[in-house]
């Protein structure tokens, strides 16, 4: 049984990671590199549901890159990060953020307002 679900969890995951299709947006003064899944969209009303990944050149405060679920209220022009994972050396983690932020107004002309506009108009 304990084998099964091993399987179980492993084939989940694998299919779950082929599912994604990130897309390089740009990168901050940092170095930061951001990344977008374009399969993660998803609506809800006002709402778009989406996935970043945020890879740092060097380790900060000890993670090497982040992914975090964010959601865009196309009417407001808000973003929320609903939460994060940090990830360090051999991809373990470092850090989470489980508690959805308050939200926050989309500056024009950020990386952001790209996304918004790209996920608001579908």
């Amino acid at each position: 049984m304990r084998k099964s679900l091993f399987s179980i969890a492993l084939i989940a995951s694998a299919a779950t990671a082929a599912v994604s299709d990130w897309v390089m947006l740009g990168s901050d003064p940092r170095g930061v590199t951001v990344y977008f899944d374009r399969m993660s969209v998803r609506n809800a009303g006002n709402l778009r549901y989406y996935s970043l990944k945020y890879v740092a050149p060097s380790p900060i405060n000890g993670a090497s890159y982040s992914v975090s679920q964010e959601a865009v209220d196309c009417e407001a022009q808000t973003v929320t990060t609903l939460n994060r994972i940090a990830y360090g050396a051999d991809d373990k983690v470092v850090g989470t953020l489980s508690k959805p932020q308050p939200p926050s107004p989309i500056a024009p002309g950020s990386t952001l307002s790209v996304i918004a506009q790209g996920v608001c108009s579908k």
